[in-house]
């Protein structure tokens, strides 16, 4: 990170926030550039600045075009800086909503029995508090005798 002469100095550790904050937001830089037209198609319209600079270049005013060029990159920036941090707050958010949405379902999930063991699939297994064992019983005694 480059630092100005005339900055107050700044302790190692607003440095390594500010490094933080800037690593968080550079993830997310381009993340719309599908959205925008392919560079083979028409280009888009000047922008009043660029106009400008073209015309200080052609005038021979290159301290000029070069001032102007400075303050269209930063303007650039900003704007790139501006889209990853919306973007930044939609994946938030996302993510938030997802995980209410995550908590909500198991809340909402019922209990087949109280204290019962859950197989993956949310039923629970078979135990021997939650059967009547002489229906039980019967039922096998019924199953396995051959000569009733």
């Amino acid at each position: 990170m480059i630092t100005d002469s005339l900055s107050p100095p700044v302790s190692s550790e607003r440095l390594e926030e500010r490094e933080k904050h800037w690593n968080d937001l550079e993830q997310h830089f381009g993340a719309n550039d599908r959205f925008d037209p392919p560079a083979c198609s028409k280009p888009p319209p000047k922008s009043g600045l660029e106009k400008s600079i073209e015309t200080a270049i052609a005038e021979g005013d290159i301290a000029k075009a070069e001032e102007m060029s400075d303050r269209l990159a930063t303007r650039e920036l900003a704007v790139k800086i501006a889209q990853a941090a919306d973007c930044r707050d939609f994946v938030r958010r996302k993510q938030e909503e997802d995980a209410l949405r995550a908590a909500q379902k198991r809340k909402n999930q019922t209990a087949w029995v109280a204290g019962s063991r859950l197989r993956g699939d949310g039923k629970p297994k078979a135990t021997w508090a939650s059967c009547d064992k002489a229906e039980f019983i019967k039922r096998r005694i019924r199953f396995t005798c051959f000569h009733c």
